[in-house]
């Protein structure tokens, strides 16, 4: 069964031997968490590092040794494994010191990517850079949905908006 699915479909598993409990962290245990997605890894890392998280319910809250993979968010503390480089000069700081418009238009599922990971980690917009962001299929997976948005993402990012297509930069 597993064959067939990739990391990305695998549901929570926990492997044992027949016959034994199923394994359980405890308090002094170490928790290396090497999702590199923060996006998809804040909520479970707050659940581990925060005491006063209320995301959802925890049966147990256990004092762990967590180190994240790479910085998630700023407001969690916990050791990270590779901290953020500060980058400068992205291409969206570029544009706007050269008083370029530019605009930034995706899906849900991919925001992040043309917003705070194209701006080098800054969530702040540039000047001059519009955002436009349109929902995602609601859909387990896009392979059900290949074509996702595209149709409206197509008709927002210029056929019809005549002014926005003139006004800002496009590559």
């Amino acid at each position: 069964m597993l064959a067939t699915k990739n990391d990305e479909f695998v549901k929570a598993t926990v492997i044992r031997a027949e016959g034994q409990p199923d394994a359980a962290m405890e308090d002094g245990d170490a928790l290396i968490f090497m999702n590199f997605r923060a996006d998809r890894a804040r909520e479970i890392t707050r659940a581990f590092v925060n005491a006063d998280f209320d995301g959802f319910a925890r049966k147990k809250v256990v004092n762990v040794d967590f180190v994240m993979l790479t910085e998630y968010a700023a407001d969690i503390k916990t050791a990270v494994a590779y901290p953020p480089a500060s980058l400068v000069n992205t291409f969206g700081e570029w544009m706007a010191k050269n008083d370029k418009t530019q605009l930034r238009i995706s899906e849900t599922e991919k925001y992040a990517h043309v917003t705070f990971f194209f701006n080098g980690g800054v969530e702040e917009s540039f000047k001059g850079e519009d955002r436009i962001l349109i929902n995602s299929p609601k859909v387990a997976t896009y392979d059900l949905q290949p074509e996702m948005s595209s149709a409206e993402l197509t008709e927002k990012t210029g056929c019809g908006h005549q002014e926005r297509q003139i006004r800002h930069h496009h590559l």
